[in-house]
């Protein structure tokens, strides 16, 4: 079972990471935007390891 410390931090983890995505400028995101790419890779790891905790927390 997850402590809630561990939702609160997946929590704040993909809270940062839409921060950090929302401060790219659509302008300036292309299809090798490597910064871009590991910032939602970040966030799509971090939504999965999500579906790993109790919701009930």
């Amino acid at each position: 079972m997850n402590s809630p410390e561990e939702t609160l931090g997946s929590s704040l983890n993909e809270y940062k990471l839409g921060v950090n995505m929302l401060g790219i400028r659509q302008a300036d995101i292309a299809p090798g935007d490597e910064a871009y790419r590991e910032i939602a890779a970040n966030l799509l790891f971090e939504v999965a390891q999500e579906q790993e905790i109790d919701p009930r927390l």
